[in-house]
């Protein structure tokens, strides 16, 4: 049987890179190329007359099944928008079935006995019969592979690596005159395109399917001017590669490309050093900055045109040192932002072609411990595809991993024209005394000229952390420098803070356990005891705190929302990290300043001096904690309050407890760790206290109104203005007040109360009464004269 299928119409289309587009003609044997533009692209539209005669299958036994047609044959073959791949490097991709024909099937023949024998009376019988047990099935068949020109290294059918016969297959590496004429007078040489046409490709027995093919391609770049170009493992350097899509593939006039050769050069060398060669597949319509932006992908660096329209190449080189140093006298406008260790990435899986696998996918794996210990296990998949060597992909996911699980600042400032000469990619040094920072290097991402008018240019940078870290890696993933150090030592800085009334915990006493680490402990044992000598575990907990010292006094008198002096510290140890926020976040934020006894939220963080921050935006006396002056030298402790640090009402009267520190499967000694010696304040069952006081007298009468804040409404100043609830006389409230006045002690329930007073001045105490707990005080100074006296919670509770 032969079947042929003739394509009459065979139309290329390539789409370009970008802007243009140049039309491919296949018709009638002739091939005109239109030139419009660079392609790599290419689709295919196929008008198609079948031409079908079955002939005879011979003397066949009758019951033979017939051979398939045709029409039963599954072909997977090229559709309008398929791409014809454009690659880089040793590669292997599926080809496209762009003709096919010549359908034969061979008749396999079978002989069965037929039985037969001596009996009763007469001779015997027997023989055999022939049948068709099936049919063996050929074709020819056309491929397009990919852009040429390249050398086919390896072919895979059905998975399966097959050497290819230079008897069954006519090979055209894109640049060749090599073509079979079997599909008809519209065969041609396909210029351009590497293709492969088999001659009687046998596809099975009893099998009506085409398998899949794949072949294994290495692409030379020879018409460059980069030297490394191609390196020995059959890999292209990433300098060449984006080299060669500008000048070939780009859309660009390659006459009128102004290229700095030197830098695309110096980048070969860096990336050959580096030994990170590429081996690319581009097989879908994308312009030519999505394509570089993949090559830089695998490598990192930045390709970009300078102020005179000149194409620059610049690898982040982590040895690259610093062009300039700018300092404060240098910014007219400058902020700095750095992300959290909770915000980063600690383990790292990166996918990569493993040639010596077959070219199947293989990962390898990086993780930073110490973030781990920090903030639990973060994921983050690497695409590495383009490497194909286990030893590259370890030392390149340990190199991405050592990166990203650090927190890099990143800086946004304004100069003047006189750093002009600036460009992407430079690494330069930064000085600024109101954010502590000394000759920090910084490589820019970002020039604006958008203010040029006014002599101004922008800069944004990222701190060169790459430059921090060294070069070892384990060849399986990981790194030589991942590990952490095991041992543990006692806390020095320690707290256990007792909580007042919250309806999220109650009125039974409740702590906050306060601990600042000192390496990478990853929680710390609460052991108990009522006598200091034998200790119990209570629970275990994984929520640490920032400590620092005040460095400047902090007065009683500020702002409730105190936006204007704000609270100025240094941190003994910068973990964990605490960011600025929204004005909207301010009154929702779980996170708390605690200095002495009163509780405070804060908005904003400002780096201050070498060392030091300024918090401001701050929220005072938050759960109505006592409003205190703070002293320079007084412990600063900043804290999330969630279930990992908070100590739930399961103790009480006078205890001892001790933080054993631990990290990972390694636990401190009890023995070692200080004790803390708690009072049970019953702040829980504490109330409130009054937030105003209004006294209206007339002669030795005073007319007085009480204002109580309860533990159901929060009042002014510390809810969003558009939320909140304003205390008034007229609120419920719980339980009564206790009036000292002169020499007169009483008890009542009501807000509005006219008691008797001595003559001259005079002051009035107000204490709220609940569970026989008193709440502190509120003291109103009355003068000897008629008028109004008013105390508010501000500046006058203690």
């Amino acid at each position: 049987m032969i079947v042929d299928v003739l394509l009459t119409t065979l139309l290329y289309t390539f789409a370009a890179v970008i802007y243009h587009q140049s039309v491919f003609v296949y018709h009638a044997g002739i091939v005109s190329l239109i030139v419009l533009g660079v392609t790599v692209a290419l689709t295919v539209a196929m008008t198609a007359y079948m031409m079908m005669s079955q002939g005879s299958q011979g003397a066949a036994h009758q019951d033979d099944a017939a051979p398939a047609t045709m029409d039963s044959l599954n072909m997977t073959q090229v559709r309008e928008g398929t791409t014809v791949a454009l690659t880089y490097g040793t590669v292997k991709l599926a080809g496209n079935l762009i003709w096919y024909g010549n359908f034969r099937s061979k008749a396999q023949y079978q002989e069965s006995s037929m039985g037969g024998g001596k009996g009763m009376g007469g001779g015997g019988g027997g023989g055999t019969q022939r049948y068709i047990s099936g049919y063996k099935y050929y074709i020819d068949a056309w491929q397009a592979i990919c852009h040429g020109k390249v050398s086919l290294e390896t072919t895979y059918v059905a998975d399966k690596e097959r050497t290819v016969s230079a008897n069954s297959t006519t090979w055209n590496d894109g640049t060749m005159d090599t073509y079979s004429d079997r599909p008809g007078d519209n065969a041609n040489r396909l210029l351009g395109v590497a293709h492969i046409f088999w001659y009687k490709w046998y596809l099975g027995k009893n099998k009506t399917y085409m398998p899949t093919v794949h072949y294994v391609v290495q692409k030379e770049l020879d018409d460059t001017v980069i030297t490394n170009a191609n390196h020995a493992d059959g890999s292209s350097n990433p300098a060449a590669i984006i080299y060669d899509l500008m000048v070939n593939h780009s859309g660009f006039l390659s006459d009128d490309l102004d290229i700095d050769e030197a830098s695309f050069q110096a980048a070969a060398d860096y990336w050959e050093d580096r030994d990170y060669g590429l081996n690319l597949v581009f097989n879908s319509q994308m312009d030519f900055a999505q394509m570089v932006r993949k090559v830089l992908g695998y490598v990192d660096g930045i390709l970009y045109q300078d102020l005179e329209g000149q194409w620059k190449l610049n690898p982040y080189d982590p040895t690259a040192t610093g062009t300039v140093t700018l300092s404060k006298s240098d910014f007219l406008d400058f902020k700095m932002a750095r992300p959290s260790y909770e915000g980063t990435p600690n383990v790292f899986i990166g996918n990569y072609t493993d040639k010596d696998m077959d070219y199947t996918r293989r990962s390898v794996a990086w993780r930073n411990d110490a973030n781990v210990a920090f903030v639990g296990e973060k994921r983050k998949t690497i695409d590495l595809s383009g490497f194909h060597n286990l030893t590259i992909a370890s030392k390149r996911i340990a190199e991405i991993g050592k990166r990203l699980s650090y927190p890099a600042a990143s800086i946004e400032f304004t100069t003047n024209l006189g750093f002009h000469s600036l460009e992407l990619g430079d690494v330069i040094g930064v000085s600024h005394s109101d954010y502590g920072i000394v000759s920090m290097a910084f490589r820019v991402v970002s020039v604006s000229l958008e203010e040029i008018d006014k002599n101004q240019l922008k800069f944004k940078a990222i701190q060169q952390v790459e430059a921090m870290f060294d070069d070892e890696h384990w060849t399986s993933g990981g790194s030589a420098g991942s590990g952490i150090n095991t041992v543990v030592t006692p806390f020095v800085n320690q707290r256990l803070f007792e909580l007042p009334f919250s309806r999220s915990w109650g009125h039974d006493p409740a702590f906050l356990v306060l601990a600042a680490r000192i390496g990478e402990e990853t929680g710390l044992s609460l052991m108990f005891s009522y006598d200091n000598v034998d200790y119990n575990l209570v629970d275990n907990f994984s929520g640490f705190s920032q400590h620092g010292t005040l460095d400047e006094a902090y007065p009683i008198d500020t702002k409730t929302i105190d936006d204007e002096n704000g609270i100025l510290y240094t941190p003994t140890r910068e973990d964990p990290e605490f960011a600025t926020i929204s004005r909207s976040e301010l009154f929702a934020t779980s996170r708390v300043i605690i200095i002495n006894d009163e509780m405070m939220t804060f908005q904003t963080v400002t780096p201050e001096g070498d060392d030091a921050y300024r918090l401001t935006g701050i929220i005072r006396n938050r759960l109505h904690t006592p409003r205190q002056a703070h002293s320079v030298d007084d412990d600063v402790w900043i804290t999330n309050i969630s279930m990992q640090n908070i100590l739930p009402a399961v103790k009480s009267g006078d205890f001892y407890v001790k933080f054993v520190p631990y990290m990972l499967e390694t636990e401190g000694e009890a023995a070692s760790a200080t004790a803390i010696h708690v009072t049970t304040e019953w702040k829980g069952k504490t109330p409130w206290g009054a937030g105003r006081l209004v006294g209206v007298r007339t002669g030795t009468s005073l007319a007085l109104t009480i204002w109580p804040y309860t533990q159901d409404y929060s009042g002014s100043g510390t809810e969003p203005e558009d939320s909140y609830t304003d205390q008034g006389p007229e609120f419920p409230h719980e339980g009564d007040f206790e009036l000292v006045y002169g020499s007169t002690t009483e008890y009542t329930e009501l807000t509005q109360k006219t008691i008797t007073i001595p003559v001259g001045a005079t002051t009035v105490v107000v204490k709220m009464r609940n569970y026989g707990m008193l709440s502190r005080s509120l003291t109103l100074s009355v003068g000897a004269g008629d008028g109004t006296y008013i105390a508010n919670q501000d500046v006058t509770h203690a």
